[in-house]
């Protein structure tokens, strides 16, 4: 909702699931995929430390694919 935009939110949360995604589920790497046009969203890609890998232009949408990998190189296989 409009009322919660630019508390960081979004950022705090986003933070919580990369934590949890390396540290207890010892992933390699996390991916995100954002529609081209939603700039908060590819802004918050970036500020999470995500980097753009590819886009994928469909028909009726474009999306830009983020990944972020596990800083610590330690993951379960």
């Amino acid at each position: 909702a409009r009322t919660y935009w630019g508390r960081g939110i979004a950022t705090e949360a986003g933070r919580a699931f990369i934590d949890f995604g390396f540290g207890e589920l010892q992933l390699a790497r996390i991916v995100a995929t954002v529609q081209v046009g939603n700039d908060a969203s590819i802004h918050l890609m970036k500020k999470l430390g995500f980097t753009l890998v590819r886009r994928e232009e469909g028909e009726l949408r474009t999306y830009d694919h983020f990944e972020i990998r596990n800083p610590a190189g330690q993951v379960r296989l």
